[in-house]
């Protein structure tokens, strides 16, 4: 089967080993496009004045009728009676029943089942078609980065709710990563250290947010991240007191904190 992986550098494998564009930098553009509308017949102008933009409508063309050759090189001999491509007439298209597994299809299908949401994360490699800048690429690309950041923040609420916060904060972190400014992440971020029972690490995640923040963005936190630290802060000083005040204790885990937000 031929595997093509578009979430971050664009690749094709068959049977595991890497198939070479031959450095013609359309071709797995023009491959893209037809797998990303592969549930429609595409009139060839069209494809050619999406990649081709800035060119006139014939040499768009050519080069559409070049890199459909190159193309072709590339692609690996199809199963009998199933080509890659249907062409008829004026229009182009990837043949849906073809024998292909696209990385983009299997997270819109998975990212959809809430218990699929892990192995729908773990496909999304980075942006899509991450190094091909391109006006016909941005609505998709924006598209699938906001499902991703959705299908995450559904994946932390349901491991903070079973109590799972370890895998709660490395969620959290992978999604400010993508999104440094999300501040509902940032609040489960600093509950889930808190309820792990590490209130220095949690007071330390909100002070670096909002120091970041205020340099950066010249604001403050939301009310209700403000108020996740003032309950974590007041917390923290009076567990301080009691400890100066009496004889050491088996330590306690921390009280369950409110969602705030979440």
């Amino acid at each position: 089967m031929l595997r093509v992986q578009l979430f971050g550098r664009p690749r094709l494998l068959l049977d595991e080993i890497a198939l070479s564009g031959g450095g013609r930098p359309k071709v797995v553009p023009l491959l893209a496009y037809l797998l990303l509308h592969r549930g429609t017949a595409l009139p060839r102008q069209t494809i050619a004045n999406a990649l081709w933009p800035d060119e006139p409508e014939n040499e768009a063309r050519a080069n559409l009728r070049r890199h459909l050759n190159y193309l072709q090189h590339l692609l690996p001999q199809a199963a009998e009676g199933r080509p890659w491509l249907l062409a008829s007439g004026g229009t182009l298209q990837w043949n849906p029943s073809s024998d292909v597994w696209i990385d983009v299809e299997e997270f819109d299908a998975l990212s959809a089942l809430p218990h699929r949401r892990r192995d729908a994360m773990a496909l999304y490699a980075g942006e899509l078609l991450a190094g091909v800048e391109a006006e016909w690429i941005e609505a998709d690309r924006e598209r699938r980065r906001a499902r991703y950041q959705e299908t995450l923040a559904a994946y932390i609420a349901t491991l903070r709710a079973a109590r799972e916060f370890a895998p709660a904060i490395a969620a959290a972190q992978r999604l400010l990563a993508d999104d440094p400014w999300r501040e509902d992440t940032l609040r489960a971020l600093v509950l889930s250290r808190y309820e792990l029972g590490d209130r220095a690490g949690a007071i330390a995640e909100y002070e670096r947010f909002a120091q970041k923040l205020r340099h950066e963005l010249g604001a403050n936190p939301m009310a209700e991240t403000i108020a996740v630290y003032a309950v974590i802060m007041r917390d923290h000083g009076s567990r301080e007191a009691a400890q100066d005040a009496a004889p050491p204790a088996t330590d306690s885990p921390p009280p369950i904190m409110p969602f705030c937000g979440w």
